[in-house]
């Protein structure tokens, strides 16, 4: 029985993060496709512009001074600018195995602004399924938090969740010890005061669990049908700034003429 339910869990969470990464592919090839873009024009066309503007004697807009100083700056510097990319991503890549760093970074997941309220869907899904596999299939109080903990796939909150175990060892209600940590929305610790005391919690995690999934499924919905807009019109802005600062210097010398 726990096997089928734990399938099942696994299932759920296999389609949240396949409809999530569905959600990302097309954003990012916009912004891989808008960086190329931006920086072939800076490193191969601005270049030619401005030769031509400084053989006028031309004086240009701030804004297409910047322009032209960034393209020679990266001109100049490429080399060196490779290097720190590379070195940084180094970093980073051995930062993110540091466990302080894990749950540092994933305690920021939870505290960002609209996108941690999201996440902290995501976590109540997954905390609630779980918790209600597991008190169905007979797994004691604490051994469910423990196995919780574990497959959370957060490390912030596996930590917190260690200490929920102490407080509830001591006797304190699970809804209470859980709304300590301000990591699941309220709708969550309702869920769980309901199921105590009514003596039925597996049932009300499960059950909030489903009502997650199809409020996590709506909103991906929405993101995946807002985003191919909201890339175009940033793709079209970043392109627009640069024929703008190329063209407006053009035009003065071609009204001067």
């Amino acid at each position: 029985m726990i096997l089928k339910s734990m399938s099942k869990y696994y299932l759920k969470e296999f389609k949240i993060k396949r409809s999530f990464k569905s959600a990302m592919v097309y954003p990012i090839i916009l912004l891989i496709t808008s960086g190329t873009i931006f920086f072939y024009l800076e490193i191969n066309v601005i270049p030619m512009f401005r030769d031509t503007f400084k053989s006028l004697g031309q004086d240009l807009p701030i804004y297409s001074m910047i322009l032209m100083n960034f393209s020679k700056f990266l001109i100049e510097n490429r080399v060196s600018i490779i290097f720190i990319i590379i070195f940084l991503a180094f970093l980073i890549y051995k930062a993110l195995n540091i466990e302080k760093v894990k749950i540092y970074i994933d305690k920021v997941k939870i505290s960002i602004p609209i996108l941690g309220n999201f996440y902290k869907k995501i976590l109540g899904s997954r905390f609630t399924r779980c918790f209600g596999i597991l008190q169905k299939s007979g797994t004691n109080l604490i051994n469910s938090i423990d196995i919780i903990s574990r497959v959370v796939d957060n490390a912030y909150l596996e930590k917190e969740l260690k200490k929920v175990m102490v407080d509830i060892q001591k006797g304190n209600s699970i809804a209470e010890t859980i709304d300590k940590l301000k990591v699941f929305p309220k709708f969550t610790i309702s869920m769980i005061a309901l199921g105590e005391q009514a003596g039925n919690l597996e049932d009300m995690m499960l059950l909030a669990a489903d009502i997650y999934d199809d409020d996590i499924e709506d909103i991906l919905s929405k993101i995946i049908s807002s985003i191919e807009p909201a890339m175009i019109i940033i793709l079209s802005f970043i392109v627009g700034i640069v024929v703008i600062s190329v063209m407006l210097p053009m035009l003065k010398i071609m009204q001067a003429v």
